[in-house]
């Protein structure tokens, strides 16, 4: 009887018998090899299958760099037939259409995680993912001590985000920084050096060099009489130095009036206490007139302040990129900045970079650049080769798409290589002489 299974032919009136009495019939040798390959064959099938990507992120927002980052993921996966969801547990109501609920992102294949605050709530639904791949996409998370004069409650969340940080390295299977210096961090919580990446942020350079620029700022800027404007984009929190800001213009004023300095960026987004010194120190100085403090703006605005700015400040002391310095860059604006965390290496060789936070000597840089039209020229030109190399929309879309391929191609080799022995027809072969002995005993 085991013969007849192995070599596929007729198994004779036992087994008619059992066929008749209902009983399951044995697989032959070749019946079985067959089935194997058929399943085999469209295991292959869904490997070659689009897979689907969860994109998750604590909050979704239009002037947010993360949320930024995460729409034009979406869109750019879109675009190549993949099945793609967006999740996030706080939203603008323009978003509403767009987002899905937070469990959902467990079930898809790949799921890209953000992660630049503490966030229990995602943490959890990564540990619950089963799919094949899950990206950690680190924007860094500011180190609590800037808040903790402000803040102690703040300090202790971004305190607890950057803890979270190692537990989220051990949950995902690849990882990805917007910058080498993002990167470090990731390295020391764990991550595998061969699979983790730099990848900078998608950003707006594109849509603000397309979009025309509202003519207002420049108007309001020329009516207050502006010599020259020194602009900087961001949120008023302490890590982005406003506070340094107002010093250095205080200390312009006394060497090259009327400058003004123009801050645009959401108001009370840094820790409670935080602007109200802000506000005292203009008022004690007399800067009312040499600070402007705009709030969040629209982005042909957004480019209108560009536009009308003669040089770009970021006096920044902890930036995991830097976004607005590769804006200003791609506008073919001069660059000076404060040479701390991830600014280094974004703004390149061709911005003008300070080692130290004397106002003074800040001062008395941008003085020499407004005196100077052709240096402002030539930086704004090396700049923006800075961002069209390194930068630009399709050089960061071939660079994420290849990242996902890659994610999707090492998890399933992981996988084909656990549950499969042998390669080729061998493996089939070897399933089939298993199953027949199994048989034979049975049979014996």
């Amino acid at each position: 009887m085991g013969d007849d299974f192995m070599t596929g032919s007729s198994i004779g009136t036992g087994v008619q018998a059992s066929r008749a009495s209902g009983a399951r019939r044995p697989w032959t040798g070749a019946a079985l090899g067959q089935r194997l390959r058929r399943r085999r064959s469209r295991k292959r099938r869904r490997l070659q299958a689009p897979p689907s990507v969860a994109i998750l992120l604590p909050h979704l927002g239009e002037a947010d760099a993360t949320g930024m980052d995460a729409w034009t993921e979406y869109q750019v996966l879109r675009r190549r037939g993949l099945r793609v969801t967006l999740h996030a547990s706080r939203f603008e109501p323009a978003w509403a259409p767009l987002v899905r609920p937070l469990d959902e992102a467990a079930r898809a294949h790949i799921l890209i995680y953000h992660h630049a605050v503490n966030w229990p709530e995602g943490e959890e639904i990564l540990r619950r993912h089963r799919g094949r791949a899950r990206i950690l996409r680190y924007h860094n998370v500011t180190p609590p001590e800037f808040f903790a004069l402000y803040s102690p409650v703040l300090a202790a969340d971004l305190a607890e985000g950057r803890a979270q940080t190692e537990r989220l390295v051990r949950l995902c299977t690849h990882w990805t920084a917007d910058s080498h210096f993002n990167l470090q961090d990731l390295l020391q919580a764990g991550a595998l050096p061969r699979r983790t990446t730099v990848l900078p942020p998608f950003h707006q350079a594109e849509a603000l060099r397309a979009v025309p620029a509202d003519p207002a700022p420049e108007q309001e800027l020329a009516a207050a009489g502006a010599a020259g404007v020194v602009l900087f984009i961001g949120r008023r929190a302490p890590n982005k130095g406003l506070h340094h800001f107002v010093r250095v213009a205080e200390a312009c004023r006394r060497m090259h009036p009327p400058v003004r300095f123009v801050w645009v960026g959401k108001e009370h987004s840094g820790p409670p206490g935080y602007e109200p010194e802000i506000e005292e120190y203009v008022d004690e100085h007399g800067l009312r007139s040499v600070v402007l403090l705009r709030g969040q703006v629209p982005l042909p605005s957004l480019k209108g302040y560009y536009q009308a700015c003669d040089v770009f400040l970021s006096l920044s002391e902890h930036e995991g990129f830097g976004v607005p310095i590769l804006e200003a860059q791609a506008l073919g604006k001069p660059v000076v900045a404060l040479a701390r965390a991830a600014v280094v290496e974004t703004a390149g060789p061709h911005a003008v970079l300070v080692s130290d936070l004397d106002y003074d000597h800040i001062a008395q840089v941008i003085v020499q650049l407004l005196r100077d039209p052709g240096w402002r020229q030539q930086l704004g030109a090396a700049g923006h080769v800075n961002y069209a190399r390194r930068f630009a929309g399709p050089i960061l879309e071939a660079q994420f798409v290849r990242l996902i391929r890659r994610a999707w191609a090492a998890t399933g080799r992981r996988r084909r290589r656990r549950h499969r022995g042998a390669r080729g027809r061998g493996a089939v072969g070897a399933t089939v002489r298993s199953h027949a002995a199994r048989h034979r005993r049975g049979g014996a």
